[in-house]
């Protein structure tokens, strides 16, 4: 065993571990990458134990310097990065394994035996004879059928026939299109046509079957290419699509009552609110200063339930609607969004700015939803005294963009993070920040149905950082369009001291032809 690392007190006690172990024998110690390259060319050991910080050359440049010099010798990586971060980079340039220094001595001893050994020349396993592949072919519990170019059945499993229904002596003659729902039976077929002429190594997918009972029997078909036809596998996914349907319908069935029955709270809500306020105008000036407040009472209560119907409303509505996919400027959507917050922003003398933003598709009136209550949010939940500092600003990944809304203000413990996206969940008492708490509920919503994710992270600056990413459908090139943007002669993309509703709540759309919404904007998810 050759030890490398940069540390004396490290590799002294990976000696003594090792050493103490029996199993292992140390022949020597370098104290970095180059010198590690060199001790193994000469000593040829059987594996070296390799840190990645180390100086004159790094731990991951010499991984494969050692291993042209050593071919024999196993590197195991044993540093204080996380595995996930750099383990499967140390892998691919030539390490046998990658283990944490953070374990317990014997663990470390275990893991470096499970790999020696792991490493190892083995036998070569020999095939079973044919017979027991047929044994094993015949009573497996998977449906499986060998099935010719001309896709008729050769021969099939007992799983297979009772999932189809059919005896062998029948299936004989029919050929998998004819076992397949007419409406399925094309985009079957064509599956296993492309897998038989080469164009794809397998193909799966779900379909119904023609049984002779006529029962509606769901199933997965994965097909593979063998020599002189297909291996053609089912599994029987009909209870599962039965659990799908009932639970959609289900889901359809609460999502359209609670619609209904928030719209039908509307009415007695606005008859409350509104004799109150007419009793608080008439008949303030009689009025003891208990029944002023009574009748005060009244009016907040009513006002906070009907925003929490509005709310309601709005989350009903991101289920109930199509998720769309239109195309969308965000960039548009942020400028939209900064007006209609702009007395706010006024108010707070907050600095609203955002970089280049991409063309994404989805819902225009989601995605302005999901904007507007951010950006509330970034503004609202700033200590008073400090000037709110948001900025938007997205990433390109390989398959999705990532959206960021980075502000400086109170931020949100790691204990929170998951817990601020729940329905009417508070941190912080109404009395310091006003909102429903379905804000962020609704952000989760309409981002989870474009298939993205959010979450909320510490801001390196202080304050939080919302992300959340939005499919990359149009797979546009690297690079966004501020330059098409000018010349379209959209707005300008930064704003700072304009006008607000003076409660933290998102202001109303200042243009309702141009932003149709449904229900009142949302505030942050602890809103």
């Amino acid at each position: 065993m050759l030890l490398a690392d940069d540390t004396a007190s490290v590799r002294m006690l990976l000696r003594a571990t090792l050493e103490a172990s029996r199993a292992f024998e140390v022949v020597g110690e370098a104290g970095d990458g180059a010198q590690a390259v060199e001790m193994a060319e000469a000593l040829q050991p059987d594996m070296v134990l390799l840190d990645l910080a180390m100086p004159v050359l790094g731990g991951m440049e010499a991984i494969p310097q050692i291993r042209s010099r050593a071919p024999e010798a196993r590197v195991v990586v044993v540093s204080g990065y996380a595995p996930d971060r750099m383990g499967s980079q140390a892998v691919e340039v030539g390490a046998s394994a990658f283990l944490e220094k953070q374990q317990r001595p014997w663990d470390l001893v275990a893991s470096l035996l499970q790999t020696w050994k792991s490493s190892q020349p083995r036998p070569p396993l020999e095939p079973p004879a044919p017979e027991r592949f047929r044994e094993a072919f015949d009573h497996a519990p998977l449906a499986m059928a060998l099935v010719g170019m001309d896709d008729r059945v050769r021969w099939a499993n007992q799983a297979w026939c009772w999932l189809t229904g059919y005896g062998l002596d029948e299936l004989a003659v029919l050929t998998v299109a004819e076992l397949t729902h007419p409406d399925d039976r094309e985009e079957a077929a064509a599956g296993r046509r492309a897998v038989a002429a080469g164009a794809m190594p397998a193909h799966q997918v779900e379909a119904r079957l023609l049984r002779p009972d006529s029962r509606t029997a769901w199933a997965s078909i994965s097909s593979s290419l063998i020599d002189g036809g297909l291996v053609v596998q089912m599994v029987d996914v009909t209870e599962r699509k039965r659990l799908l349907l009932d639970l959609t319908r289900s889901n359809g069935e609460l999502s359209s009552f609670a619609f209904l029955a928030a719209h039908e709270l509307k009415s007695p809500l606005q008859a409350i609110s509104g004799f109150a306020a007419l009793l608080d105008r008439a008949y303030a000036p009689s009025l003891e200063p208990q029944a002023r407040e009574f009748v005060g009472w009244i009016v907040n209560g009513a006002g906070r339930m009907g925003a929490l119907v509005e709310d309601l409303l709005t989350y009903c509505a991101v289920d109930s609607d199509d998720a769309g996919s239109e195309e969308v400027d965000l960039a548009e959507v942020f400028a939209d969004c900064r007006d209609e917050q702009g007395p706010e922003i006024s108010r707070r003398g907050a600095i609203v700015t955002a970089g280049d933003l991409p063309v994404v598709t989805g819902d225009p009136m989601q995605l302005t939803q999901l904007l507007r209550n951010l950006l509330s949010n970034a503004v609202k939940f700033v200590p008073d005294g400090r000037a709110p500092e948001v900025h938007v600003s997205a990433e390109r990944g390989a398959e999705v963009w990532t959206v960021t809304v980075a502000d400086n203000g109170i931020g949100v413990e790691d204990v929170s993070a998951d817990r601020i996206f729940a329905m009417f969940e508070r941190l912080h008492p109404r009395e310091r920040f006003k909102g429903t708490g379905i804000g962020l509920s609704i952000c989760k919503r309409i981002v989870e149905r474009r298939g993205g994710r959010i979450w909320v992270e510490a801001n390196p600056g202080g304050g939080s950082r919302f992300c959340f990413t939005l499919p990359d459908v149009r797979a546009l090139p690297p690079g966004l369009m501020p330059a098409a943007a000018v010349a379209a002669g959209r707005r300008p993309r930064t704003a700072a001291g304009q006008e607000g509703n003076g409660e933290g709540e998102p202001a109303p759309p200042a243009d309702r032809a141009r932003l149709p919404r449904r229900g009142s904007s949302a505030s942050e998810g602890e809103t």
